[in-house]
């Protein structure tokens, strides 16, 4: 029964409509009607939501329509609905606040920290080229805590998994890495390559910085 309903729902129904809204909507085009059908509305029943915003999430990598419908209600009202709009805001967020708004799984957090990277950007391609890659710190890390020696980008300790990536000196926790750079540098830290950490916090707004040594820098 379960394959069934969403075969007709999932596929044909949605199709069948989606086709058919186009055929309406050419048609209205051609007798100089103004009005349209929505022509999203197979997608609508396709993924089973009933808001842009939701449907922007699931038809970007959420697969969760619980997920989507959760975070669609609680973006602000007046929120422009574009990708990249939805993806500033639930970033600002961050994982913790992910599992206490949605009640995220482990699954659906990994979605979001998927949707909220930035697009069109690979900092292990740049750290492999250059040698280095910078990241803003989040906003609300203007004043950090005194630390002192090596520092280490590693999961936030005494948090489930996925945890968000966090910078400790030793046993001290300096600051945790925004929710879009997670997914980014992650992939950095599963290389294994040896890299070393430094925070510049002279600045107005604090960077964190990545670099290899310099016997693994190519030229």
């Amino acid at each position: 029964m379960v394959d069934a309903v969403t075969g007709h729902f999932e596929h044909y129904l949605a199709w069948t409509v989606g086709a058919l809204v186009e055929l309406v909507n050419t048609r209205l085009a051609d007798v100089g009607i103004e009005e349209r059908l929505c022509p999203d509305l197979g997608s609508y029943i396709r993924y089973g939501v009933d808001d842009p915003k939701a449907l922007i999430l699931m038809t970007s990598g959420i697969r969760s329509r619980r997920l989507a419908h959760a975070v669609a209600a609680d973006l602000p009202a007046d929120l422009e609905t574009v990708r990249e709009q939805m993806r500033f805001q639930i970033a600002r967020l961050g994982v913790a606040e992910w599992r206490t708004r949605y009640s995220a799984s482990a699954a659906e957090v990994l979605d979001l920290l998927d949707f909220t990277r930035v697009q069109n950007r690979s900092l292990l391609r740049t750290l492999l080229e250059t040698g280095s890659v910078t990241v803003e710190l989040p906003a609300i890390t203007a004043s950090l805590p005194a630390r002192s020696g090596p520092l280490t980008l590693e999961p936030a300790r005494g948090e489930p998994q996925p945890a968000p990536l966090a910078v400790y000196a030793g046993d001290q926790h300096i600051v945790t890495i925004a929710a879009q750079d997670h997914a980014d540098l992650s992939a950095i830290l599963d290389t294994g390559l040896a890299i070393t950490v430094e925070i510049d916090d002279r600045a107005d707004h604090p960077a964190l910085s990545l670099m290899l040594p310099l016997a693994d820098v190519t030229d």
